[in-house]
């Protein structure tokens, strides 16, 4: 037989691959010798044997598929004699030193990196782990690195959204079609169906034939949108009515405005506006109230229109004992809470001494005396003198 050693091409067809076997009958086995291979965008690699570039996973037979890296250096050792007709290969029974899942990896090989490249939109970045950008060429980037979100942007007419993927500058132009008559506010002019989005209508020759709000025609020609404001000239005096003889103004200008107070009166319905003469309304009152209150003072806070004045009076007031000679000063909030409480202590005497003169009456006996408090007028001080 044939001695030839390491001659056999193995099924990768790679020259440099050679059958690690002595010469043998039928084919040679799958080629195992370790390649490198880069990840997709070429940051990693890894060494794996070749028969997983050209056979499916699936296809390859169980027993390579759980050979170790010592396994694979080992494999066809030791050499076999030379051949013969009746040679049988044998083979060295395979270690278990190594992790087979490191060299049997799942094609294509990935790495963890993730892109972080700008898209071709120029807006949004790439997501993709283990991205092939970093592996092509300036023109290849140009056209593969796509962004796959929808643009959704504005199209030239303001009122459509871009239906086209995520890319750089402008929309460009609308292309939706209305299927119903563009017409001018009259009528008279139209643009038949189909109409291309963003068509703009001719201007009508004819007068505006909406009516305004303040009742006259307006003198100038049909048009979309609001009618601008009339300039038809009115009449018109001073908002608060002091000029004799009117102006001739706009109908949507304010009127002559004079340098007198307005007049007016305000929303308290107490006091007279002291602005110049305006339009509009005259705003809060801020006078003072000067309504008399029950304890004769004048109320010194702002207006409060019809709402009654505080009761509590901040006005200082002097008190004395019945002599005269001690003296105090006191609001007069503090002089009407004393009189009070003596207005009441009055009556509670009255009445006690009352009670007392009818028991008396009762049973015959002398009427009590009338209480000191009953004798004598209110005392807010007492001195030595008058005690």
């Amino acid at each position: 037989g044939i001695n030839a050693e390491y001659m056999g091409v193995l099924p990768c067809g790679k020259t440099k691959h050679r059958c690690p076997w002595m010469c043998h009958d039928g084919p040679c086995p799958d080629c195992l010798v370790l390649i490198n291979i880069n990840c997709r965008c070429g940051s990693k690699s890894t060494r794996v044997p070749c028969v997983l570039i050209y056979r499916p996973r699936e296809d390859i037979h169980p027993d390579l598929l759980s050979m170790s890296m010592d396994d694979i250096k080992n494999y066809g050792k030791p050499k076999p004699p030379p051949c013969s007709d009746s040679y049988k290969v044998e083979k060295r029974k395979k270690t278990s030193s190594g992790d087979p899942s490191n060299l049997w990896v799942t094609l294509p090989f990935l790495c963890n990196r993730i892109c972080g490249a700008r898209l071709v939109c120029g807006k949004h970045k790439c997501s993709e782990v283990c991205c092939s950008y970093f592996a092509m060429g300036p023109e290849e980037r140009q056209s593969a690195h796509l962004c796959p979100r929808p643009c959704r942007g504005t199209l030239s007419c303001g009122k459509h959204k871009c239906q086209l993927a995520c890319h750089g500058g402008g929309c460009g132009e609308c292309d939706s079609i209305g299927l119903q008559d563009l017409l001018c506010r009259c009528g008279r002019v139209a643009v038949q169906a189909p109409v291309p989005c963003g068509t703009r209508l001719p201007d009508c020759p004819s007068l505006c034939v909406r009516h305004k709000q303040c009742g006259h025609v307006g003198d100038h020609l049909c048009h979309p949108g609001a009618c601008p404001p009339c300039t038809t000239l009115v009449l018109k005096s001073c908002p608060g009515d002091h000029v004799e003889n009117p102006f001739r103004s706009p109908c949507h200008a304010p009127g002559p405005a004079c340098r007198q107070p307005c007049g007016r009166t305000r929303s308290c319905g107490a006091h007279a506006c002291t602005k110049t003469c305006h339009e509009g309304d005259c705003g809060e009152c801020r006078e003072v109230c000067w309504r008399v209150m029950r304890c004769g003072h004048v109320c010194q806070e702002q207006c409060h229109g019809t709402s009654p004045c505080n009761s509590d009076c901040s006005e200082t007031v002097t008190i004395s004992c019945r002599c005269g000679s001690v003296q105090r000063s006191v609001t007069c909030a503090r002089r009407a809470a004393a009189l009070a409480e003596h207005a009441r202590r009055v009556d509670q005497a009255r009445a006690t001494w009352a009670a007392a003169v009818s028991a008396a009456a009762t049973i015959g006996e002398p009427a009590p005396e009338m209480p000191e408090i009953l004798r004598s007028p209110p005392q807010m001080l007492a001195c030595d003198g008058c005690r």
